[in-house]
């Protein structure tokens, strides 16, 4: 239903990135730059406006030691919340700040019930995930871009394993996966723009999906603006505020 935007009664303290919704209708919120998460609870009514901030579980130390590990305080990272009510985050561009430049290799999973991280394996063979692009399947698997090359994995919540998922046309760094109704997932390239790409979940394939007609670019495309690390660009519109809106 359409509204206005109304602010929060209790304004958090801290700087706030990806928000998950989970299944009990809490959101899940991640702090800016740090390995701590909160959870904005709504009031007994189901008002958003009168929700209340609790802190949760930070994040496990297991980052490797090679990316300013253990800490692990990632930002720009792959995250769902799983079929099960959990939640799975993977990698992380940065660790604790931009000046810690990183591709994070670690992967965990929360359990909302439990208020705990378990860490869980990465994908085999890879060395890095950092801000990866990723998607919930309908079957309840995550599937995971490579921003290093064309490969992509696929992470079985129930066994905690990962499965080889369809090879791409180029990379995956800096891309959007979007799931389509027709059980496809569409990806405007960012490596070969202006192509576009589709993941056929049946048959585990990646496909062309033509070309970002001129005029309508999904892909920032400027003469000497890097798109694999716009560190300036990102810093300038990803810069979380303090104050958050609910509908």
């Amino acid at each position: 239903m359409p509204g206005p935007w109304k602010s929060l009664k209790n304004i958090p303290s801290f700087s706030v990135d990806t928000m998950l919704l989970l299944t009990d209708g809490s959101v899940l919120c991640h702090e800016y730059e740090s390995p701590n998460w909160h959870r904005l609870v709504p009031d007994a009514k189901g008002n958003y406006v009168n929700a209340t901030w609790h802190a949760v579980t930070p994040l496990p130390a297991n980052a490797p030691l090679a990316q300013n590990g253990p800490l692990d305080a990632p930002l720009y990272y792959a995250s769902a919340v799983l079929k099960d009510g959990q939640v799975l985050v993977a990698g992380g561009e940065y660790n604790a700040s931009f000046a810690a430049a990183a591709d994070l290799l670690a992967a965990e999973i929360y359990d909302p019930v439990a208020d705990s991280w378990t860490s869980v394996p990465t994908p085999p063979g890879w060395n890095n995930i950092g801000d990866a692009p990723g998607c919930l399947l309908p079957d309840g698997r995550f599937l995971l871009g490579d921003i290093n090359s064309t490969r992509t994995a696929i992470f079985h919540s129930g066994s905690k394993t990962w499965s080889p998922g369809g090879k791409k046309d180029d990379n995956s760094s800096e891309e959007t996966w979007t799931l389509l109704p027709n059980d496809t997932i569409l990806s405007a390239e960012v490596d070969n723009h202006p192509k576009a790409e589709k993941y056929i979940i049946k048959t585990n394939k990646w496909v062309s999906a033509g070309s970002i007609p001129a005029g309508a670019d999904l892909v920032i495309n400027v003469p000497g603006v890097s798109i694999d690390h716009p560190v300036t660009m990102e810093r300038s519109v990803s810069q979380p505020s303090a104050k958050i809106r609910i509908t």
